[in-house]
């Protein structure tokens, strides 16, 4: 059970690591498209789940 709870561990902070350091190029793509193609985008996702 403690193996299982080490690897969860250090999965979830190389997860928070990774988000942390893609937060910022993230915001800056996302600033730098228009809304339509973020809609578009966002349709096409939900599209794709089945919602």
């Amino acid at each position: 059970m403690t193996a299982i709870v080490n690897t969860v561990l250090k999965k979830h902070k190389r997860a928070s690591k990774c988000l942390e350091e893609t937060e910022g190029p993230y915001i800056e793509i996302t600033h730098s498209i228009g809304q339509d193609k973020i809609r578009k985008w966002s349709d096409e996702e939900s599209e794709a789940l089945g919602l």
